[in-house]
């Protein structure tokens, strides 16, 4: 069984209980358990979590009632009005496997578990319940989540496959000493003190591998780090996401905006007046004081 599919719902600790530990034992011994909710707003229909098809298919085999009987419905609602699934101090693991998992629920593709199938279904669709604990610990109305072993598990091939094209577009530029400092630049990441700029480029790509990826392929590069670093030298300002020129106040708009606005020949001569401003500020800027940032813009002609 260790191969079936599994999910664990799991409680989340009230904040004003995380600095008490007095609260926070009580909390961990006290029972806390997921009952029963109405369908919607204004229903009298019990939520199960399932389709009316899906009752027939499963909870016949629960309640012991043909699906036929004219008592069934009635069963039903009050299976789901009595419902009490205690959620441990640990969480409830429950195995949500069906016969062939690749395939719907159907007459021949039942749960292998049908109970903790549909337990499952009910707790996942009750108020209360968040699909994981990062949608729980935002909003203040969930007190359950689900802690489920394939999505986690997808997420880490995720973000292991994001790492490894991170790295792979780190190979790509780490000799390319312009480019190195551009992408630091626009990651946002200082090189420590007696630190390779190569070094602080790799721990770039792999904490923020997607940031990284997007960055350093980013064919307008030059461009974003040219506004980045005039920004930073009061030749331009940022408002609310919009960037603007300190020296008329014109807006030139989003990122975005601003840089098909310097890439737009028409603005050749004006772009050519902000890098005179930069020369003249006084404050370290590597983009002014070392001869090898000194990048050419894209509005300018190329060698």
């Amino acid at each position: 069984m260790k191969n079936y599919r599994k999910v664990t719902i799991k409680r989340k600790l009230p904040f004003y209980h995380e600095a008490n530990k007095e609260l926070r034992d009580w909390f961990s011994d006290a029972n806390t358990a997921i009952g029963a909710f109405w369908e919607k707003k204004g229903s009298s229909k019990q939520g199960s979590g399932l389709t009316i098809e899906e009752e027939d298919l499963l909870m016949p085999g629960i309640l012991s009632v043909s699906s036929s009987d004219l008592q069934f419905r009635k069963e039903v609602s009050k299976y789901f009005r009595d419902i009490n699934t205690v959620i441990p101090q640990e969480g409830l693991t429950l195995i949500i496997s069906l016969r062939d998992d690749d395939e719907e629920l159907s007459e021949t593709n039942l749960p292998r578990v049908p109970h903790d199938y549909v337990v499952y279904r009910h707790a996942r669709a009750h108020p209360f319940t968040a699909g994981s604990f990062k949608e729980c610990t935002s909003n203040p109305l969930k007190r359950y989540y689900v802690e489920d072993e394939k999505e986690i598990m997808k997420a880490e091939k995720a973000k292991t496959d994001l790492v490894d094209v991170a790295l792979g577009d780190y190979f790509d530029v780490k000799k390319n000493k312009k480019k190195v400092t551009m992408i630091l630049a626009l990651m946002g990441k200082k090189v420590k003190d007696n630190q390779d700029p190569v070094v602080a480029l790799k721990e770039a790509a792999e904490k923020s591998p997607e940031k990284f990826h997007n960055i350093s392929t980013d064919n307008d590069l030059q461009t974003r780090y040219v506004i980045n670093t005039m920004i930073s030298a009061s030749v331009l300002d940022i408002v609310n996401g919009k960037i603007l020129r300190t020296d008329t106040n014109e807006t030139l708009g989003t990122e975005n905006q601003a840089v098909a606005w310097f890439k737009d020949k028409a603005n050749t001569k004006d772009v050519a007046m902000f890098k005179a401003m930069m020369q003249e500020v006084e404050a370290e800027d590597d983009f002014t004081k070392d001869p090898e940032e000194d990048f050419e813009l894209e509005t300018e002609k190329e060698d």
